[in-house]
This record gives C-alpha cells, sequence and structure tokens, in this order.
C-alpha cells in the first residue's frame, strides 16, 4: 500500500483507507482500526463479538445469575410448558409462579413464557377433555387433587350452564382450577370449542401477572433494590398459598 506521492507506508504507519482514496486515521499497532466511534463499537468487525453490550435482549446476558438465564431462555421455556401442561392436569401450583420470577428480570422475555403455558394448558385441556368423556375416572381423580373440593365441581356446572363455553373464563376470579372446567366440559361442549375458549380463558390471567410483576421489577431496579426481587417473589407466593389454602373450603 503506498501514499498518493508514490511513497509505501512502514508498518508503524499502516492507515486504513477510505473508500474515496483518502488515507483516514492510523490503525493500532496489531491491526485494527483505531478510529473513534459514536456508536460505541469498533469498525473492525473483529472485535464486535468481544462487546457484551451487542447481545440483544433475547440472549443471555453476562451480568446477569446463571439461574435468571437459565430459567428466561429455552430450558425455562420448555419449563414452564411442562408446567403449564401438568397444572392442567394433575399438579396444583400455578405456572404463575415461574412466570412472575422471569417477568421481574425480563419482561420481554417472560413473554414467550405466557405463550408457552398457553400451549401447555390447551395440551392439558385436550387430554382431560378426551379422558373425561371416556368415563368418570378422570373428575374422580380431579377430585383428589390438593386444593380441588367438591363444592368446586358444583360451581363449575352453574358456570357452564349459565355462561356456556365461556364458564372457564371464570375460573381465575373463582379460583377453580381449569382442570375442574375441563372434566365438567364434555357434557356442554364439543372438544374444539373448548379448546379454542382455553386460550383467552388461560391467557388473560396470565397477562394480568406478568405485568404486574414486570411492573414489580422495574421499581425494584429505579430503586436500586434488583437483588431483592427473588426474596419478594417468593414471600407474595407463599402468602398467597396460605391465605388460598386456609380460605379454600370456606369459600365452596
Amino acid at each position: 500500500m503506498t501514499r498518493r506521492s508514490g511513497a509505501p507506508y512502514s508498518p508503524q504507519e499502516f492507515y486504513i483507507i477510505r473508500r474515496d482514496g483518502e488515507p483516514g486515521v492510523p490503525a493500532r499497532q496489531d491491526g485494527r482500526d483505531a478510529r473513534p466511534s459514536t456508536t460505541g463499537y469498533t469498525s473492525n468487525p473483529t472485535t464486535a463479538v468481544d462487546q457484551p453490550h451487542m447481545l440483544s435482549p433475547s440472549t443471555t446476558q453476562p451480568d446477569a445469575p446463571p439461574w435468571v438465564n437459565w430459567l428466561t431462555g429455552r430450558p425455562g421455556i420448555a419449563l414452564v410448558f411442562l408446567w403449564g401442561f401438568a397444572e392442567g392436569t394433575l399438579f396444583f401450583i400455578l405456572p404463575d409462579v415461574p412466570l412472575s420470577l422471569a417477568a421481574m428480570f425480563r419482561p420481554r422475555r417472560a413473554l414467550l413464557h405466557v405463550a408457552a403455558i398457553v400451549a401447555g394448558a390447551v395440551l392439558a385441556g385436550a387430554v382431560m377433555f378426551n379422558w373425561s368423556a371416556h368415563g368418570p375416572t378422570a373428575r374422580r381423580t380431579v377430585a383428589h387433587v390438593p386444593l380441588v373440593t367438591p363444592a368446586m365441581f358444583e360451581r363449575a356446572e352453574s358456570d357452564y350452564r349459565q355462561f356456556g363455553v365461556w364458564a372457564a373464563s371464570n375460573g381465575p376470579t373463582r379460583g377453580i382450577p381449569y382442570k375442574v372446567y375441563a372434566v365438567e366440559a364434555p357434557e356442554h361442549s364439543s372438544l374444539w370449542p373448548f379448546l379454542l375458549v382455553t386460550i383467552p380463558a388461560r391467557l388473560w390471567r396470565l397477562l394480568v401477572v406478568w405485568l404486574g410483576f414486570a411492573g414489580a421489577g422495574v421499581l425494584l431496579r429505579r430503586l436500586g433494590h434488583a437483588s431483592i426481587a427473588p426474596v419478594v417473589h417468593a414471600l407474595f407466593w407463599i402468602a398467597t398459598y396460605a391465605v388460598y389454602w386456609a380460605t379454600v373450603e370456606g369459600r365452596f
């Protein structure tokens, strides 16, 4: 490489040549472009991978605890899908628990968890509906799940008579698990309408939970107390289930 005058550049004077042929700024001794950048990155593409702040919101972040990266990554999404399916069948802890923790740290990423939980719930609804349609075993099994009471089935029947296939959307406000509505559904609906209603019936509560905990996470970060987010999360759900467990018999 030579100057316009014809004299060659020495290795110590190696220049980056602009597209218009004019010499730019000197390079570093290791050959990388030393020009200043208004974006905060060097213009040499080989150095871009060294910039930790170039990571997209959907990737892991090096300054986060490993468990946060796990929970908000693909393993966490798979976990909440399985959790949504399990709670829609025979498990009794809401998938809102891992969703809300993810929302406190990565709100936008946690929206994928919402979608995964709904997908798991739809699959669970199909399983429970078909199981119940073939005999009373499904209903008897659900009746033995912790926090499920006989009065819940009576209230679900009443909701189906009043609201039709949309009865399941009342579950969150009444404190009745989705699985109860699922095993009662064959007497009031065919499979596909029930599964279609499952989507909004499950989605609205999950979005409320997501919004509340995402807001709490933002507030804690602004106050400089992000480190106590897991403690706040744990105390909320312990208190919620303690109150629900203590009052569920009297509510139905």
